[in-house]
């Protein structure tokens, strides 16, 4: 949701009582080095973790080095990351992420085959991912995506449907429910525009 708000113009979100412990808001940080617009209020302590609100305004982000040192608190961001450097303009890096070919899936390689398919440059290592971000991509024909079982993925690349505006068709995307059941009806609530296909 932050980044849909970010990426869309004329955009603002506020998110309420989110869990801002140092550790969980490495995601944040990275988008702030961005240059995103975004700001947590209303900062208390609930059982001895820090809970605030997260006010989001669309924002012209840009390319990043992303310090190694904010890894472990957004690994799993970096599907999303991702989706966000290949639409900022520039070349963007993400060094020391090789926790992220271990996951439900090989995430770097997941991203990649879907990033290039629509024509994002993309150079990988054992342990990185550079990316060549291109604003002006689009998706001309359906972008089909298997993410197995790996939800990360399956809700980067919904993300990214929405921010081009392009068809893209997530196989086995109840594979989401594992994390987030509500997906879909919260996505539906901020005007995210898709249809689901039951398999026969």
């Amino acid at each position: 949701f932050i980044v849909l708000a970010l990426l869309t113009s004329n955009s603002k979100l506020l998110i309420k009582n989110i869990n801002c412990n140092p550790t969980r808001i490495g995601f944040i940080k990275i988008l702030k080095k961005m240059k995103a617009n975004i700001k947590i209020k209303n900062l208390k302590k609930r059982s001895g973790e820090l809970v605030g609100d997260i006010f989001v305004k669309s924002s012209r982000l840009k390319p990043i080095k992303c310090p190694k040192k904010l890894v472990p608190s957004a690994i799993d961001e970096f599907p999303l990351l991702f989706i966000v450097a290949s639409i900022t303009k520039g070349i963007s890096k993400f060094s020391g992420i090789n926790e992220l070919r271990h996951k439900e899936s090989d995430r770097i390689k997941s991203m990649e085959i879907g990033l290039n398919q629509i024509g994002v440059k993309t150079k990988s290592t054992i342990d990185s991912l550079t990316i060549f971000g291109d604003p002006n991509i689009q998706i001309k024909k359906t972008l089909t995506i298997s993410p197995k079982e790996d939800h990360r993925v399956a809700m980067a690349f919904f993300c990214l449907g929405q921010l081009l505006n392009g068809k893209v068709k997530i196989n086995n995307f109840q594979t989401v429910n594992t994390s987030f059941a509500k997906f879909l009806i919260t996505m539906k609530k901020i005007g995210a525009t898709f249809e689901t296909k039951k398999k026969n």
